[in-house]
């Protein structure tokens, strides 16, 4: 299983854009096979807030191999789109797992 974890520093006056942007992107990629699952929501930690980062989203995916599809996807392509332009910054952290607790 792939943990996909991304951050993102809405820009000054941006976050309700931000936060429909990924509430759009939630309902669409969801259809994806390879998405086992996806959650995204407002930052409320002050540490992350301290350093910017004012939103979060995971998403779990099958294998690495799906990888392509979900960044090729018309849906995730839209989004990265709308955060070029909402967002200061943003970070992604890809890694594997065996999808055990």
């Amino acid at each position: 299983m792939i943990e996909h974890y991304v951050l993102l520093a809405a820009g000054e006056g941006r976050s309700a854009e931000v936060d429909a942007a990924l509430d759009r992107f939630l309902i669409e990629i969801i259809a994806l096979d390879s998405v086992v699952e996806i959650t995204a929501g407002t930052n409320f930690n002050q540490v992350g807030l301290d350093r910017g980062w004012t939103h979060g989203m995971l998403v779990r995916l099958t294998d690495a191999d799906d990888l392509p599809g979900y960044w090729e996807h018309e849906a995730h392509v839209r989004l990265v789109e709308i955060l070029d332009e909402t967002c200061d910054d943003r970070f992604a952290l890809d890694y594997e797992t065996s999808g055990e607790t």
